[in-house]
């Protein structure tokens, strides 16, 4: 499998399907390590995540540019980033192609409780 290159990606590719902590690779006295880990890895969203989650509908597809638009200027275009790629991460955004033309779906996964 490494031969063609793909050995590493096969392995990480499930844990990141089921929302579990990407393996780790340590290298050290010629010595390779693989720590795999069986529980899931929490995805902390906040308010504005929420917000935007809360005003979206699910049959829309939304776009990185909608989302920063949604904010009208108060976030950056690396958070914005940022935060969609949580929200996919954490089950709450279903990715739709790439490069320019990704969107972003809502899923049906029930938002976090926030207490504030």
């Amino acid at each position: 499998m490494e031969k063609l290159g793909r050995g590493l990606s096969l392995i990480k590719m499930p844990f990141d399907e089921l929302g579990l902590k990407s393996p780790e690779w340590t290298f050290q006295s010629g010595y390779t390590k693989l720590t795999m880990f069986g529980i899931k890895e929490e995805i902390k969203i906040n308010d504005r995540m929420i917000h935007f989650l809360s005003e979206m509908h699910l049959d829309n597809a939304y776009s990185s540019e909608d989302y920063l638009e949604f904010f009208k200027g108060i976030i950056k275009e690396r958070t914005a980033r940022t935060d969609i790629q949580k929200l996919t991460k954490g089950g709450w955004l279903k990715k739709i192609g790439d490069g320019p033309q990704t969107r972003y779906l809502k899923t049906s996964k029930k938002l976090p409780d926030i207490a504030g």
